[in-house]
């Protein structure tokens, strides 16, 4: 898939594949002002691959994303996903803000669990997303394989939360 991603705090997304472009179906991304850009490839700087979906996670549920598309999860030219690296995540609660509505989000001891940036895969290690988090690495990403392949999102809460979540990465 050819890629071309700009993140703008005014247009939101693109990507761009032959003579067919995507904007991104959540709008405007809340990422910092200014460019975002990495370009086609698989190198420092690249990434070759986009995901994106919306979500409601009931109460003490966790949704897991298979980056290597084990359980149907399709990128944004709806073919399998197979993600080798990943080089940013970002995830946008769209439930109104109130005390009790979070989402936890890392390996969290979920079996196959991607390590991303978090310095182990067990139960401890998650970053909670109030409103929204965008974490990037454009230059090395993080790995993905076989056994280490589930983005983990857990709503710790006592009502569902909706958001969407959208991972770049590298094929």
């Amino acid at each position: 898939m050819g890629l071309t991603t700009q993140i703008r705090w005014q247009e939101g997304v693109v990507y761009t594949n032959g003579n067919r472009t995507y904007r991104s179906r959540f709008g405007t991304s809340p990422t910092p002002s200014g460019d975002f850009i990495l370009t086609d490839g698989t190198g420092s700087g690249s990434a070759n691959l986009v995901f994106e979906d919306d979500f409601t996670i009931a109460a003490g549920v966790t949704l897991e994303i298979d980056l290597k598309g084990g359980t149907g999860e399709k990128d944004v030219d709806n073919n399998t996903l197979d993600f080798d690296t990943v080089k940013g995540v970002e995830v946008i609660l769209t439930t109104d803000p109130a005390a009790g509505v979070s989402l936890r989000l890392g390996p969290q001891g979920v079996t196959n669990a991607c390590q991303l940036w978090f310095q182990a895969v067990t139960a401890n290690f998650y970053d909670v997303v109030r409103d929204r988090l965008a974490q990037f690495d454009r230059a090395t990403g993080w790995s993905v394989g076989g056994t280490t392949k589930i983005l983990a999102l857990h709503n710790p809460g006592a009502s569902s939360v909706s958001g969407w979540v959208r991972v770049i990465g590298v094929t």
